[in-house]
């Protein structure tokens, strides 16, 4: 596929969520001659029609390919999986709260994610803290 051995593993074994009804279209794992790819890296979900890709010449890091450029989504594969995992985690649990509850949860959830993975929340600029700020005006 085009990825570290760890993060292959983390794929094979683990690996990323598929048919969960989100606003993230995870690619299903395929064999390694037949892995989609933008800008010859491998792709791992779609935000809308932006692909999210591993970016191998980085240690793995995960990026969306927009259309003015990359941003930053995660430092890892294995981050990645984690971060679906956490706003997943929010989105089953929002739905019942009050605002103020959710507030409260979507500050949690922003510290679970700076506890993961610390590079992938440093900027306001990089994917998941603008998940964040959506999640904060009420769009997610």
């Amino acid at each position: 596929m085009g990825v570290a051995a760890d993060d292959a593993s983390y794929l094979s074994t683990v690996g990323l969520p598929v048919g969960v009804d989100w606003n993230l279209e995870v690619v299903p794992p395929s064999s390694a001659s037949d892995v989609r790819r933008v800008e010859s890296m491998p792709v791992l979900a779609f935000d809308g029609p932006f692909p999210i890709c591993v970016l191998p010449e980085a240690a793995g890091a995960v990026v969306v390919v927009e259309d003015d450029g990359r941003r930053v989504v995660n430092s890892s594969v294995r981050q990645f999986g984690q971060f679906l995992m956490i706003y997943e985690d929010y989105r089953v649990r929002v739905r019942a709260l009050s605002d103020g509850e959710a507030e409260a949860l979507i500050d949690e959830i922003e510290q679970r994610m700076k506890v993961s993975d610390g590079e992938a929340m440093r900027s306001e600029e990089h994917y998941w803290p603008v998940v964040v700020e959506q999640m904060r005006q009420g769009m997610l």
